[in-house]
């Protein structure tokens, strides 16, 4: 009888077990999302790009100084980037398969990862989603279930672009209208569709607004230069006086020189993964050449500067909007796609925090 027993309990016990793992793995999150807000008119539309110059290297312009390194300045090229947040740290605490911490880190100005729904006006300064060549997506994502898809058609310039302004910004400011920034980062994902081909230009920018008619005081453009990113930087101030009249004012900027990436990541080769890019800007000490640009890819260091003179001894204004942008200065060879996720602008490093889920999303 006491064998007898012995068996029909392990039996029981075995059958508890395999309900519960069962039960386990019909288990799932549910995600909701809110409903997708249509495109909205924006407030005023910046003149067309189409003149401004290709981003090829320019002949007169030299190449930029070598800094020399120093353990003792965090800035000059070769030194450590700043540190990116911990595991641990308020900036991962809330992301889960996010991008956007909730509530934002006091550093973070701006950040949108699209799960809730198609950018609008109450998000940006200015959108143009360009007739729904850029749209929301779920398709393809970096973080969470939502990126903004671009479609170029064959020939097409402007595929969409999303603005948004903060600071002292002299139009609309969307964030923190009451600071004025010296130093700014933004980061952006970006994937392109499996056999792309081609160098699409214009990818982001960084820029002072110094009235409001959109004339600029500098510019720290990212776009692409072939394969590669270009950082160009340019400014439009002489004798400590902005003396640009209007948006890409060419007859008065000034570019400063021009610093090519390494990873090829608008290759045929690259394309089908995301790769996760980063600016940082940070404005020259009033009468000094101390100004530095420099970028990341996948938080790998791909090009700096830290002798520019972005504004001379000017400060009635500082860094005050962050460009997003699809912009083919030529036309797109063909029908092409790429997708934009987890934008955000900071003032200290924001990193890439690669989750299991964007990491599984690379491979």
């Amino acid at each position: 009888m006491n064998r007898l027993a012995f068996i029909i309990f392990t039996t029981l016990l075995v059958s508890c077990q395999n309900d519960t793992e069962t039960n386990n793995n019909n288990y799932k999150d549910e995600n909701t999302t809110a409903p997708i807000v249509s495109e909205t008119d924006p407030t005023h539309l910046a003149d067309e790009e189409i003149n401004e110059p290709p981003p090829q290297i320019e002949q007169n312009s030299p190449p930029p100084p070598e800094s020399p390194e120093s353990p003792e300045s965090p800035d000059l090229p070769g030194s450590p980037p700043p540190p990116l947040p911990t595991p641990t740290s308020p900036e991962n605490m809330a992301r889960n398969n996010n991008e956007c911490p909730s509530p934002l880190p006091e550093s973070w100005i701006f950040c949108d990862d699209f799960e809730a729904g198609e950018p609008n006006s109450n998000t940006y300064f200015e959108l143009n989603l360009n007739g729904g060549n850029f749209h929301l997506t779920t398709d393809q994502s970096a973080s969470g279930n939502h990126s903004m898809e671009v479609q170029w058609d064959t020939g097409m310039v402007e595929a969409g672009n999303l603005k948004v302004t903060f600071g002292d910004a002299p139009m609309k400011t969307m964030y923190r209208s009451d600071e004025q920034f010296d130093e700014v980062y933004w980061r952006m994902y970006v994937r392109h569709q499996d056999g792309w081909q081609g160098s699409p230009d214009k990818l982001s920018r960084a820029t002072m607004f110094v009235e409001n008619n959109w004339s600029q005081g500098m510019i720290a453009h990212l776009w692409s230069a072939g394969d590669v990113l270009l950082g160009d930087p340019a400014h439009c101030i002489a004798d400590d006086v902005p003396i640009c009249t209007k948006y890409n004012d060419f007859i008065h900027l000034k570019w400063l020189g021009q610093m090519r990436g390494e990873t090829p990541i608008f290759s045929r080769s690259d394309a089908g993964q995301w790769r996760c890019i980063e600016g940082r800007v940070r404005l020259n000490t009033p009468g000094l050449n101390d100004g530095i640009f420099e970028f990341w890819i996948d938080d790998n260091l791909e090009s700096s500067r830290s002798d520019l003179n972005w504004r001379g001894a000017y400060t009635d204004h500082g860094i005050n909007a962050v460009f997003f942008e699809n912009y083919w200065n030529a036309g797109a060879p063909e029908p092409l796609k790429r997708w934009f996720d987890d934008l955000a602008i900071a003032t200290t490093r924001i990193g890439c925090h690669p989750t299991e889920h964007f990491l599984a999303k690379r491979q």
